[in-house]
């Protein structure tokens, strides 16, 4: 009892301690810092995403792309980032075979980075919604998106991993 009261207690402790600055006055680095908000939205949110992975467990994929859907749209209609849903649904689609489906949400999850303020998931699903496009004759769109690639790999906020791992794919 004692040993679970003390780990109660420094994880209390841990958690009401003040946050550690991100960085120092001077800096004039910009990074995107994303934070996870616990209540009632976060816990919607979670039941939404377990709804969805079981419908897509059990081989319901329509009712999983439907779940999916209706957490993206409910988190854009009160102003929210749902990127990471959005990465989902376009992975349910490319994991069912729906490849043209799939780029078509990795296209709507770039815009939303795009306004959002997320240059690094803009440049990662505009990448592969390229590749899918490419595997489907689509040079138009594949050109447009590369021409966005090319320049937010340019950009000095993207992270020198992603940087490098999407230049490794890139045709020259």
């Amino acid at each position: 009892m004692f040993t679970r009261f003390l780990l109660f207690s420094t994880t209390l402790a841990t958690i009401s301690a003040a946050p550690a600055p991100i960085a120092r006055p001077g800096d004039n680095l910009l990074r995107t810092v994303h934070s996870v908000a616990v209540g009632s939205d976060s816990v919607r949110l979670a039941a939404g995403i377990a709804e969805a992975e079981r419908f897509a467990a059990a081989g319901r994929m329509a009712d999983a792309w439907r779940a999916y859907r209706k957490i993206i749209s409910q988190e854009l209609d009160e102003g929210e980032y749902p990127s990471a849903v959005m990465w989902r649904l376009a992975n349910a689609y490319y994991g069912d075979g729906n490849e043209l489906d799939a780029a078509r949400e990795l296209d709507r999850l770039a815009d939303a980075a795009s306004n959002f303020g997320d240059p690094e998931m803009e440049l990662r699903a505009r990448f592969e919604a390229a590749v899918i496009y490419s595997r489907h004759h689509e040079p138009a769109r594949v050109a447009t998106h590369i021409q966005r690639v090319r320049a937010l790999l340019k950009s000095p906020v993207i992270d020198e991993r992603t940087r490098q791992s999407i230049s490794a794919r890139l045709v020259k």
